[in-house]
Parts: structure tokens; sequence; C-alpha cells
């Protein structure tokens, strides 16, 4: 029987992601500033920053985590599914907003946004794997599982 891995902590991309959210979401909160020239509503600015800082918090649970691999993996899974969440309500509203201003802006985030439900579907298939039971092979022919 092959062994089963699974590959945690191998993607900077989504560490580096993971560990800038909370720092970058903090410092927009402290310093009460929109991220982008022109004025976003207030609850959306707000929920997009909190957002942030919980996800990334979240992510690095997971991601530190000295437990059971699956609970790992579970709050990785929580993580990209909120980050991706934010990232899409905040590409959505800053497009709207912005205009053919914020095109570069809004590529940037919609990247981040797909990368986040990519590596949330990775992780689903990862726990669906960890948490399946193998399947005994049949002996005799023709007897049913």
């Amino acid at each position: 029987m092959p062994k089963r891995l699974i590959w945690r902590n191998r993607r900077p991309f989504q560490n580096a992601v993971i560990m800038t959210a909370p720092v970058c979401g903090t410092v927009m909160l402290i310093l009460d500033t929109p991220p982008v020239g022109f004025a976003l509503p207030g609850p959306i600015r707000v929920g997009w920053e909190l957002g942030l800082v919980v996800a990334g918090l979240v992510g690095i649970a997971g991601l530190l985590w000295p437990g059971r691999p699956a609970t790992g993996l579970g709050l990785e899974l929580a993580s990209m599914l909120m980050l991706g969440t934010v990232t899409s309500m905040y590409a959505v509203t800053l497009g709207v907003g912005g205009g053919l201003a914020a095109v570069t802006s809004v590529s940037f985030i919609t990247a981040v946004a797909i990368g986040s439900w990519w590596r949330g579907g990775q992780l689903l298939y990862e726990l669906h794997r960890l948490i399946e039971p193998p399947h005994p092979v049949s002996h005799v022919a023709g007897e049913l599982p």
C-alpha cells in the first residue's frame, strides 16, 4: 500500500500571503485609511480589513498546528475560504467603484482570490484523502464490497 503524503508548509506563496494578511489588515484598521485612492463604503472597508486579520490568524494557526494533521489542514482550509471570500468581495467592489483606474488592482486581488479558492480545493481533496478509509480488495471473484 502506498504511503499517503500530505504536504504541509511547503507552499511559500500561500505562507507569505497568510503571514502578511493580518499585518496589512491591522495596519489598515489602525491607520483608518482606505487602501485605494477612492473612498470605499465604510462597512465594506472594515469587513475587508477584519477579514484579512481573521483569515491570516486562522491560517497561521493551521500552519503551526502541532496536533493532528487533519485539524491543521481544516484550519488552513477555513483560512483559504475566508481569504477567497473577502478578496472576491473586495475585487468586485473595487471593480465597480474604481472603473478603469482600478484594473491593475482588481487583477491582482482577483489573482489572490483565485489562488485562495484553488488552494482551498486542494486542501479539501487532501482532507478527503486523509480521512477516507482504505477500500479492501475482494479476493473472491464476483463478491461485492
